[in-house]
């Protein structure tokens, strides 16, 4: 009998103590959930609906894209950055010594070139797609332009790299992080953007503000007392650098200066285009020396090959953005002469050998 009531007691305790494990498990499974889903690093912050596992098997490229990439894994993003760690960046020797294909005529003599530039030669061999986006899509068409009937439309398309996460990264960005919503700076010189400008719109579903900067088209727009349509403002200024100021030109500001027309001192932008027709060599320091506003995505057509192009790349890469596109401009006549580059921001732990 005391045999059995000493069975009866060991099978209580054991039952008992396996409880109290099981309970013990538990709280520290939902204490560890309710910390990372606290923290202000954690994936789960961001996430409306987290799940402990989905979570951890997405989160690298959710924090090392600043919450861009929500859906790919753990193991692809390693792919990536492998990739990306093996991808020519120019042609060795190529960038300083052989500088024929350059425009550094310019640089040497003071005097503009008479010779033919041989860029295409210089963007053939360097500064290609390093980082894939599994969604991209183009935007803008070459149709013909609605306002010369036959007059083709020479602005290139631009691709954007997996438009349709914008609205839901601001989304989260606006009610998690209290701050701004989907915004997007456009800087053209003449009228012919005007595709890109309204698919773009289209496409991201008329829920982001975009500011498109242009003095002349800003000008052919009162007189014709048109508008480009749902949450777009255009602006009579265009960019310069912070070292053309000293031209006095009235119709133009800086980046920093249009920052502060607009009360978006410190906001994140999420895609910033800029083709000013060969304004960029000059403006390009300045997207690295602004402190003021967080660039995501930054569209660019970039013009012949001067001195500072490889500087450019060299910050790009620097500054933390890949080049996801690059597309020459070939309907101006002068193929390979002007390239279009596409580029995505990522944080630093991105570029560290794996």
């Amino acid at each position: 009998m005391k045999q059995l009531l000493r069975r009866s007691d060991y099978k209580i305790i054991s039952t008992t103590t396996t409880c109290l494990l099981a309970i013990l498990v538990s709280y520290h499974y939902i204490t560890n959930i309710h910390i990372l889903s606290s923290s202000s690093s954690s994936p789960l912050r961001h996430m409306k609906s987290p799940d402990f596992v989905r979570s951890y098997q997405y989160s690298t490229a959710y924090d090392q894209s600043y919450g861009f990439f929500t859906d790919i894994s753990n193991q692809d993003w390693n792919h990536y950055r492998t990739k990306f760690q093996h991808q020519d960046r120019y042609v060795d020797g190529d960038i300083r010594n052989n500088r024929l294909h350059l425009d550094s005529q310019q640089s040497v003599n003071g005097e503009e070139s008479s010779d033919e530039s041989e860029a295409h030669i210089f963007y053939q061999n360097n500064y290609d797609i390093e980082f894939t986006c599994p969604h991209e899509m183009q935007i803008g068409t070459h149709e013909m332009n609605k306002l010369e009937k036959h007059r083709i439309d020479m602005a290139p398309p631009q691709w954007v790299c997996d438009p349709h996460r914008i609205i839901p990264m601001s989304r989260r960005r606006k009610e998690q992080e209290n701050e701004n919503g989907c915004l997007v700076y456009i800087f053209v010189e003449e009228e012919d953007s005007r595709r890109f400008i309204q698919h773009l719109d289209i496409v991201l579903m008329q829920q982001c503000e975009i500011h498109v900067f242009s003095p002349y088209l800003y000008k052919l727009m009162l007189m014709k007392k048109e508008s480009l349509g749902g949450k777009i403002s255009i602006h009579p200024w265009g960019l310069e650098g912070t070292s053309d100021m000293k031209n006095g030109r009235r119709d133009y500001l800086t980046l920093h200066e249009t920052l502060i027309e607009l009360d978006h001192v410190g906001h994140s932008i999420d895609i910033l285009s800029i083709d000013c027709e060969g304004c960029e060599w000059s403006i390009y320091k300045d997207l690295f020396n602004n402190s003021d506003m967080i660039v995501t995505q930054f569209l660019i057509e970039i013009h012949k090959a001067p001195y500072q192009v490889n500087d450019f790349f060299v910050d790009m890469r620097r500054n933390g953005y890949v080049i996801v596109h690059k597309e020459s401009n070939i309907v101006d006549g002068k193929v390979g002469q002007h390239q279009a580059y596409s580029f995505l921001r990522l944080k630093p732990e991105f570029f560290k050998s794996s």
